[in-house]
């Protein structure tokens, strides 16, 4: 019997060096926080907390009113780093998904779009101007047509603009800048004419009589 005491202690000391329990202070609010749920959340005990890959803990709640505060914040978040001082840890997609909503995220996938210019382009839809990424996750750039995730638009990753199916981009350059120059003396008219524009779909409307008050015909009242 003493023998198995001994060694059941052997094995129980083992597990625990090789699989600590991980509780620690939050490196925020300085809560005491567990990495297990079934632990944590008692009255008296520490509350569920997270540990990066870089072994700085935070508790739930102050890791997610991180997280947020980045996306919500003017102008782009990425990287997003741990926030323990001169750490510099990237909080990882797979990580920020477990702690932001839906919209946060693609909010946040948008930003880190954003955050290298040279491989996006904004959706060429007026109504739209989503963030696109020209790159697959692997780094590869992807083949045209591309689409944007919001609205579907179908987008050119060498020139970065609609796709133009039977053109090649040399070719729709031309038909663009012929169309730039008859859209240029329209514009010129609608002056002359005092003519409006929707701001739901952008077209132009003129008012022929009657009051000042217009409804297009998308319905929207101007």
């Amino acid at each position: 019997m003493d023998w198995f005491v001994r060694s059941f202690d052997y094995l129980k000391w083992e597990f625990e060096e090789e699989y600590p329990t991980k509780q620690s202070e939050c490196g925020i609010c300085y809560s005491k926080i567990e990495a297990s749920p079934a632990k944590a959340g008692r009255s008296t005990g520490p509350v569920e907390g997270l540990f990066l890959a870089c072994n700085h803990g935070y508790c739930i709640v102050c890791f997610t009113q991180f997280l947020n505060g980045k996306v919500q914040a003017p102008g782009n978040c990425h990287p997003v780093q741990c926030p323990a001082d001169g750490c510099n840890f990237t909080v990882t997609d797979s990580t920020a998904q477990k702690y932001l909503s839906a919209s946060r995220m693609e909010l946040w996938q948008e930003k880190k779009i954003e955050s290298d210019p040279k491989k996006m382009v904004y959706c060429p839809n007026k109504r739209c101007s989503a963030a696109v990424s020209l790159f697959l996750p692997s780094g590869r750039r992807k083949k045209s047509p591309t689409l944007c995730q919001r609205c579907t638009t179908s987008i050119c990753v060498e020139c970065r603009v609609a796709f133009h199916n039977g053109y090649t981009c040399a070719e729709y350059a031309k038909i663009q800048a012929a169309k730039g120059d008859e859209d240029e003396q329209v514009l010129r008219l609608a002056g002359v004419k005092k003519w409006r524009r929707c701001p739901e779909c952008h077209t132009l409307v003129e008012l022929y009589y009657g009051c000042n008050h217009i409804t297009c015909a998308c319905k929207a009242e101007l």
